[in-house]
């Protein structure tokens, strides 16, 4: 199985200053996941804060993500018997889970971005053929979606 989600996770910040209206700074980052050869959280990091010297405040901060997912999934019956699609089947679910200096805070912050569930999928498999990801032994599964979530 294949997860592609291509995301894009922008951090902004509200500032005020003494006798001054807030500010916004925004910072974006780009990331692709690919549970076939990183199955880990990515780092993301951000400029520090400035307060020049007392003057600014950090007021607010929000979180948005943008993700695109595609999905390519194949199951291949290896067992010299046919299995019936009433026999199996398989569901999934995509979420984005964004944690704030884990491991350097007692105070870590969760934010749950949200998520989609897909399935159940199944089908009929022939008896193993022998031939690698062809024949009526093997099903293809695909599809893309996309999520966008915001927190505050």
């Amino acid at each position: 199985m294949t997860l592609r989600p291509l995301a894009a996770i922008a951090l902004t910040t509200a500032l005020t200053a003494a006798g001054a209206n807030a500010q916004v700074i925004t910072q974006q980052q780009s990331y692709f996941f690919d549970t076939n050869n990183a199955n880990d959280p990515v780092a993301l990091t951000f400029d520090a804060f400035d307060t020049m010297g007392g003057t600014r405040t950090l007021t607010r901060v929000g979180l948005e993500t943008n993700s695109d997912y595609s999905l390519n999934i194949v199951a291949e019956n290896r067992e010299d018997y046919a299995i019936a699609a009433d026999d199996w089947w398989f569901d999934f679910e995509l979420f984005n889970i964004v944690t704030f200096n884990p491991g350097q805070s007692d105070e870590t912050l969760f934010y749950g971005m949200g998520g989609v569930g897909y399935g159940p999928f199944s089908a009929d498999l022939a008896a193993s053929d022998g031939v690698e990801q062809e024949g009526d032994d093997c099903a293809f599964f695909g599809f893309k979606d996309a999520y966008s979530g915001f927190r505050d």
